[in-house]
């Protein structure tokens, strides 16, 4: 895998979108949530679709893409950690069907951004 922060960050994006443009016809944004603490990884996403604000959620990742996408984002904490010295326990990809996308790092709260529609959440992670 490279060992470019950048390169890493571009292979992440590209694979979410792929994998979004292959699992749903309609959406308009979307999030991936990596959160790793020792020993245990999970990844979370959400899509929104129609632009209406109308949101729903794929609790059950595909296996093959969930195991695929933990070694990059693995290698990306890694080499973010030997870059500044600090490691992330959450991060929070946002993509949009225009393929923009922006990575969010969480470096405390174990709980933040999740994705969850319990409660009346809207299960949109807060960016706030």
């Amino acid at each position: 895998m490279n060992n470019n922060i950048d390169d890493t960050l571009v292979f992440i994006a590209k694979e979410f979108i792929n994998y979004t443009l292959e699992s749903t016809e309609k959406w308009s944004e979307a999030y991936l949530r990596f959160e790793s603490e020792p020993g245990a990884r999970k990844v979370e996403m959400i899509y929104g679709y129609d632009g209406n604000g109308t949101f729903y959620e794929f609790n059950e990742a595909n296996d093959e893409f969930t195991f695929a996408i933990m070694e990059p984002f693995k290698h990306l904490k890694e080499l973010l950690f030997k870059k500044f010295e600090k490691e992330f326990c959450v991060c929070l990809l946002k993509i949009d069907s225009d393929y923009n996308y922006d990575f969010f790092y969480e470096y405390d709260d174990r709980n933040k951004w999740e994705i969850s529609k319990m409660n009346g959440a809207s299960g949109i992670p807060n960016l706030d």
